[in-house]
């Protein structure tokens, strides 16, 4: 056919062509005709001296094979047919127009009315197009043009293809590609003795795949269909070393996307719940540090194991219930108090306070004082190893604040057993970070552990729901206990005046927050402005009374002169609702004496108690019970 006939005859069939140059430039603009088909006398008149010509693309499409920037030239297009013929997609590329293009690659041609725009798919590994599509918004040149021959069809029997064969053939297309896309951004674990990590080196790839119904392209294993799909090319596994790229949009990962093994297991086994899939890797036996297993066996894949077969002594043992003489011979040590009166150790702290309210600066005397064995606010210390997991500031930051805190406490800068991780901007999880901070801490003998703040841990929960703080605070118990060490953290209140609220009840979100440490300290704002009103709420020890502690750059300094009732925003300038009162049992028991009260029953006459003096009631029945005890 000649050029004219080719433009006539596309033109019947609804397909716009225009006129090009030798250089592949149009004639003249050709926006207008990408919505409307020329008239026939205009097809004569713009082809009747024969220029090249080029089709619009559109509801016609091109796959345009590049051979030019292949590394093997035009075995390219060899290799590509036979991964199509492998894959059950023979059948297309008999259907397809084939036409060779001046410069020796491949178009392939057709019809399709799905929608398609111009893409690289393939590219060299300098970034030169080895594969793409030309679609709505471009054009292609045609034979009988300058320099392209028809290889298979003719045009004026244009073949139609659905939209998912022609996928089908772009897929093909993308396994080609020497430039992979970045890797999948999902949690990572800390280490290589991690379950995930661990996973990565000795997995059975293929065998999870097949479980889940994807199946290998001609017997081999780089390349993969989908399930519900019994031909094309979906995926590739180990083309890029250790890692499954993803080709197909018709699947539970992202397409044009690359995979470690673990994440794979993750999505198909646990829903794409990544911490899921690494205890339930560590569970199957995945995670043993190296020096335990120098001659690593490979482990059935996951898809394929009974969960509750697991092998028994990888569960760890519970301790034993003891019967009352045994726990009254129970020869169980004490722990040290790594704050006097404060904490054993073992035991869980937090220090709450509102946003910007120098718990920084608190928490990093903390370690430092511990470190050194020295006085914390008043409080004496035991000297051991620290480890402070800092979350927020930057490192320069964390150091200059320690040093300023060091010389103002011992005077110089000493070498202390005190040391510090620095996390802002990994966005890690005490999950993440778990395995390497035990191995370190038992390493170092650590024996206070200071994470700061807390929220930066609690990515995946919401701090006002019962079961991911309970959680989160159930794994800072695991850790202290498995490290043997005491564990603090940061928190921080609620928005608004706190002052209205007893103190105990000031941390913002879940009452666990409350509940669960074994000593809370709470730094509320004082009435005097760089003053701030410490009480705490202990599991182990007698209470220890409020005091007020002022800021002294670098440091707190307790304020013993100050009332640690003036709470700032207190209604007329001591206490406040919500707040028990600083009444006596001698003032109880005046109230008590009043006529008429004594035939009222002991809660009524409590709740009575409590309006008329302005306390809670649970403040009526401790000086109650304080009244009981004096006159015994």
């Amino acid at each position: 056919m000649t050029v004219l006939e080719t433009a006539l005859s596309l033109r019947a069939a609804g397909v716009t062509t225009i006129p090009v140059k030798p250089d592949k430039r149009p004639l003249f603009s050709w926006a207008r005709w990408q919505k409307e088909l020329p008239s026939e006398d205009l097809c004569r008149k713009w082809f009747s001296q024969g220029p090249n010509i080029a089709v619009l693309a559109g509801s016609v499409q091109c796959l345009d094979i590049d051979t030019k920037h292949a590394p093997d030239g035009p075995g390219l297009w060899d290799r590509y047919q036979k991964r199509c013929r492998d894959c059950g997609l023979a059948d297309l590329l008999d259907r397809v127009l084939i036409q060779r293009t001046v410069t020796g690659g491949i178009h392939l041609v057709f019809r399709c009315a799905a929608h398609l725009g111009n893409l690289k798919l393939a590219e060299t590994g300098d970034r030169k197009p080895l594969l793409e599509t030309r679609g709505q918004g471009g054009y292609f040149l045609i034979a009988p043009s300058a320099g392209y021959t028809l290889v298979q069809g003719d045009w004026s029997r244009l073949p139609a293809l659905s939209a998912e064969d022609r996928d089908s053939l772009l897929a093909v297309a993308r396994s080609f590609s020497q430039t992979a896309p970045k890797e999948v951004q999902s949690p990572t674990l800390a280490n290589e003795a991690a379950p995930g990590a661990d996973y990565d080196t000795r997995a059975d790839l293929p065998a999870l795949l097949k479980a889940h119904g994807w199946a290998p392209i001609g017997g081999a294993t780089n390349y993969w269909t989908r399930p519900g799909k019994d031909r094309g090319v979906s995926a590739s596994w180990d083309v890029i070393p250790g890692r499954f790229w993803v080709f197909s949009t018709s699947t539970a990962f992202e397409a044009q996307h690359v995979y470690r093994p673990w994440h794979v297991f993750a999505i198909l086994e646990c829903g794409g719940d990544f911490k899921e899939a690494a205890r339930r890797l560590g569970k199957l036996g995945y995670g043993t540090p190296a020096k335990v297993k120098e001659t690593p066996k490979p482990i059935a894949p996951p898809g394929l194991v009974d969960e509750a077969a697991a092998p028994e002594a990888e569960i760890k043992p519970l301790p034993q219930i003891y019967a009352w003489e045994e726990e009254e011979a129970a020869d169980w040590p004490r722990p040290v108090q790594i704050v006097q009166g404060v904490l054993y150790r073992g035991a869980k702290g937090m220090i709450a306070g509102p946003s910007k309210g120098r718990k920084t600066y608190l928490l990093s005397d903390l370690a430092v004082s511990v470190a050194a064995g020295v006085p914390w606010i008043g409080f004496p210390t035991t000297a051991v190893p620290v480890l402070y997991v800092n979350l927020e500031l930057q490192a320069f930051a964390f150091r200059d604040r320690r040093q300023q805190i060091q010389k103002h406490k011992l005077s110089a800068l000493q070498k202390l057993p005190l040391f510090s991780w620095h996390l802002r901007g990994y966005g890690v999880t005490l999950f993440t970070i778990r395995e390497r901070l035990l191995r370190f801490c038992q390493q170092e003998g650590i024996g206070l552990i200071i994470f700061d703040p807390t929220y930066k841990l609690n990515q995946h929960g919401e701090e006002n729901s019962a079961e991911p703080v309970g959680r989160l605070l159930n794994d800072f118990e695991q850790v202290g206990r498995e490290a043997e060490a005491t564990v603090v953290f940061a928190h921080h209140f609620a928005k608004g005046d706190a002052s209205a609220k007893h103190s105990i009840d000031r941390a913002s979100g879940s009452g666990v927050w409350a509940r669960d440490p074994d000593a809370i300290m709470m730094l509320s704002p004082h009435q005097e402005d760089d003053c701030m009103v410490i009480e705490m709420h202990l599991r182990n020890f007698p209470q220890q009374a409020a005091f007020v502690m002022r800021w002294s750059y670098p440091c707190w300094q307790r304020a013993p002169e100050a009332d640690p009732a003036a709470l700032k925003g207190a209604k007329g300038g001591k206490g406040q609702a919500g707040r028990p009162a600083a009444i006596t049992p001698e003032q109880l028991a005046a109230f008590l004496a009043i006529p008429g009260l004594q035939d009222l029953s002991k809660t009524d006459l409590a709740n009575l108690a409590g309006k008329v003096m302005a306390v809670s009631s649970s403040t009526i029945w401790r000086r109650l019970k304080e009244l009981k005890t004096d006159t015994k």
